[in-house]
């Protein structure tokens, strides 16, 4: 026979340490997200210890509190395994510190060259397009010649700056490139 009084002190901390610490548990042992499960690891230990206060004081069953507890903590250590494992595996591979690198080999000339080219062909394009031949609605109103014609500057404008930023940048790798061969 149990000497536990009949009484529910501290079982609903216990019932909700022990969800948290199911689900820290089923989290702790995903790779690579284990480490989220020092999260409601650490609610499951918080609650089971407030629910192991409480059932002590009043001397009522443990047994659920203490599964809840140990759960926890099995979770936590777990996932602060995961966390370690990622840092170190990070700073080895120094993705902390590390920049991706661009570089442009002799071969790539060409490309830049259709890039500028491409940067040249892009207004006449853009001029090319009849806004008139276009049905835009909007609302189910069709726009107006004055609000195509805004809607043509802006596209021309967009597309100008596009083009004077494309040709700012092959003009930069340019340079660069033959401050290089000096």
């Amino acid at each position: 026979m149990s000497n536990y009084n009949n009484t529910n002190s501290g079982q609903t901390f216990g019932i909700v340490g022990f969800i948290f610490a199911i689900l820290a548990f089923i989290f702790a042992f995903i790779p690579c997200i284990g480490i989220v499960a020092i999260i409601p690891g650490v609610f499951a230990l918080i609650f089971s210890a407030l629910g192991l206060s409480q059932a002590n004081r009043a001397n009522a069953a443990k047994g659920l509190i203490i599964a809840a507890l140990v759960l926890s903590i099995i979770s936590i250590l777990v996932a602060s395994i995961w966390g370690l494992f990622l840092v170190k595996v990070s700073k080895e591979n120094n993705y902390f510190m590390k920049g991706e690198n661009v570089e442009i080999m002799y071969d790539d000339r060409n490309d830049l060259d259709e890039l500028d080219d491409l940067a040249k062909n892009l207004e006449d394009k853009l001029d090319s397009i009849n806004l008139d031949e276009i049905n835009i609605t909007i609302d189910g109103n069709e726009l107006s010649k004055e609000e195509k014609e805004t809607l043509r500057e802006s596209a021309k404008n967009a597309g100008n700056e596009i083009k004077n930023s494309i040709k700012e940048f092959v003009k930069d790798i340019k340079k660069i490139e033959e401050s290089k061969k000096d």
